[in-house]
C-alpha cells in the first residue's frame, strides 16, 4: 500500500493500482469540501455481487439492502477529521472481521455506513 500526503490529506492506494496524476490532484482540491473520496466499482457490480454470502448476510443484516454500488478500496483519498479517523476505525475492525479470501470491499461499505463520513464517489475510470 503506498500513501502520498498533501495537507491535511492522504492518498492510500494500492501498489497494483494506477491513478492519473491529474486525478489525484483534483482530488486532493476536492477534500476541501468532502471527507473521503473512493471510485466506485464498476457500475453493474453491486454489493449482492461481492464477497461470501457469510459476508452479503453481516453486510445485509447493517445495510438492509444489497443492491448499492460498491466502491473500490484500492484508491482512497482521506481528509483527517472527526468522521474520517472514526471511519478509518471502523473500517479496520470490519477488514480484521472479513473472512473473505481477497479483495472484498464489503467491509468499506459496512464502515461507511456505520460512520456515515461525507464520500464522493468517483467514477470507475479513475483507477487506470
Amino acid at each position: 500500500m503506498s500513501q502520498q500526503r498533501k495537507g491535511d490529506c492522504i492518498f492510500y492506494r494500492r501498489d497494483d493500482v494506477q491513478v492519473a496524476s491529474e486525478d489525484v490532484a483534483s482530488v486532493f482540491t476536492w477534500l476541501k469540501t468532502w471527507e473521503i473520496a473512493a471510485p466506485l466499482k464498476a457500475y453493474s457490480h453491486l454489493a449482492k455481487d461481492e464477497g461470501t454470502s457469510e459476508e452479503r448476510d453481516f453486510t445485509l443484516q447493517l445495510i438492509k439492502d444489497l443492491r448499492q454500488p460498491v466502491y473500490d478500496s484500492r484508491a482512497v483519498w482521506i481528509r483527517k477529521c472527526p468522521a474520517s479517523e472514526q471511519f478509518l476505525d471502523a473500517w479496520r475492525e470490519e477488514r480484521d472481521r472479513c473472512t473473505c479470501d481477497g479483495g472484498c470491499d464489503l467491509p468499506f461499505l459496512r464502515a461507511l455506513w456505520r460512520v456515515k463520513p461525507l464520500i464522493l464517489a468517483l467514477p470507475v475510470s479513475f483507477i487506470v
